[in-house]
């Protein structure tokens, strides 16, 4: 998945859980963001070393915010997923 698609899908995932008072599985993510759950977990796996998130497994399993949704800046999305440097100079002088 190319990394801009990366960070939307991270910022649209993260949106989602803000919403929720329990964790949510990687299938009703995937369902929302129109894209196969196991997509959704590797991203999941990067914002959890980015530690932003955490998951559990079990019955009551999923994904849920570490901080409070206004304690997460876009940076810590555009981190979490790879991005490299915000800008970039142009190879061509």
């Amino acid at each position: 998945m190319p990394t801009n698609s990366q960070f939307a899908v991270a910022t649209h995932i993260l949106t989602i859980m803000s919403f929720k008072d329990k964790p949510v599985t990687s299938r009703a993510l995937s369902e929302s963001v129109n894209t196969h759950p196991v997509v959704v977990r590797r991203i999941i796996g990067d914002l959890q070393d980015a530690g932003l998130v955490r998951t559990q497994m079990g019955v009551d399993g999923g994904t849920s915010l570490l901080r409070t949704a206004d304690q997460i800046t876009l940076l810590d999305v555009y981190h979490a997923t790879g991005q490299g440097e915000v800008f970039a100079r142009h190879t061509n002088p």
